[in-house]
């Protein structure tokens, strides 16, 4: 059988040699990388890859030009580990894609599959799929195996919060105000030593610095229903309690009562609904108790829904 010709565009830099979804198309198939502008089987298009105007007229004439010489455009799988809530945001409806994977919210949808970005961390290999062993920012990845049980938490930790972050936008500064009247809280990363240029050179890995700290604040960037990214199973399997600040739908994802949830608090003040909880024995034993997880992730859909992205790339629909 031969190889199919795959192209990717508008994903982030390290999309093709660490995202799970690349690590799964290389068990599925055997397959060969080609330009976006060469003719292809399946493209890979990111949330971002037709943002402007300009690449919009580009990829309409490109795909008018192959029309006239009469090869197939290729099967089209739109993948997003973003905000669907961001600014110049291409929605799967809005890509074109023939099919989707993300965090957008399609129940029914049988082109889309709900991949949240923080299953690009399991380890899978028991099953067949290949794992990067040591992740940049985190280290050794994660497993349904720890998230399926109650939090090993880090009581010989300093009772402090810990907080990594590269970018501070006003939400979050916020948050770290108000949350830091309850609980003193550490920065680490590029928003706070403007010396680190990236996650590559920060000098630490969250497995190193997370076990140190019995409770971690790991709010995601933006509040979106379905959005979830690593930030909260990371500081759970570290042994920090989870802060975070994720819409309520996070409990698509997670057990609520394994984290505590900012969001929960807004009406009557995060640092507020933050005291009650952490200086409440039985609201701390809830917390201790609760595994992350309630299931393993459901690998095997996701399996078969990419078998079926692949025999679609094969036929040319």
């Amino acid at each position: 059988m031969r190889r199919l010709r795959l192209a990717i565009e508008g994903c982030y830099p390290s999309f093709a040699d660490t995202d799970l979804v690349m690590r799964i198309l290389g068990v599925l198939c055997s397959y060969e990388r080609v330009s976006r502008w060469q003719p292809h089987d399946l493209l890979i298009r990111g949330p971002f890859s037709d943002g402007s105007g300009r690449r919009r007229l580009v990829s309409r004439i490109w795909a008018r030009q192959q029309q006239l010489l009469s090869r197939r455009a290729g099967v089209r799988l739109h993948v997003s580990a973003e905000n669907p809530f961001a600014a110049n945001y291409q929605s799967f409806e809005e890509s074109g894609c023939d099919f989707g994977l993300g965090h957008e919210i399609r129940c029914g949808d049988p082109s889309y599959w709900r991949l949240p970005h923080w299953v690009n961390y399991i380890d899978f290999r028991l099953q067949g799929i290949p794992a990067i062993e040591h992740w940049v920012r985190l280290g050794a990845p994660l497993t349904c195996e720890q998230l399926q049980q109650p939090l090993r938490w880090n009581r010989g930790g300093v009772e402090r919060a810990v907080f990594v972050c590269s970018s501070l936008n006003a939400e979050r500064r916020f948050l770290l105000r108000r949350i830091s009247l309850t609980l003193p809280t550490d920065g680490f990363g590029r928003a706070f030593d403007p010396a680190i240029r990236d996650h590559a050179r920060s000098s630490f890995t969250k497995r190193d610095l997370l076990g140190r700290y019995r409770f971690c604040f790991c709010p995601e960037n933006a509040i979106a229903p379905g959005y979830v990214t690593e930030k909260i199973p990371e500081s759970f399997a570290c042994g920090a309690i989870p802060i975070g600040y994720v819409d309520p739908l996070v409990s698509l994802d997670f057990d609520s009562g394994a984290i505590i949830n900012l969001h929960d608090f807004l009406a009557i003040g995060v640092e507020k609904g933050l005291a009650e909880v952490i200086h409440t024995q039985a609201a701390m034993d809830r917390l201790l108790s609760t595994p992350l997880l309630r299931q393993p992730y459901p690998l095997e859909g996701l399996l078969s829904f990419l078998r079926r992205v692949v025999e679609a790339a094969r036929s040319g629909l």
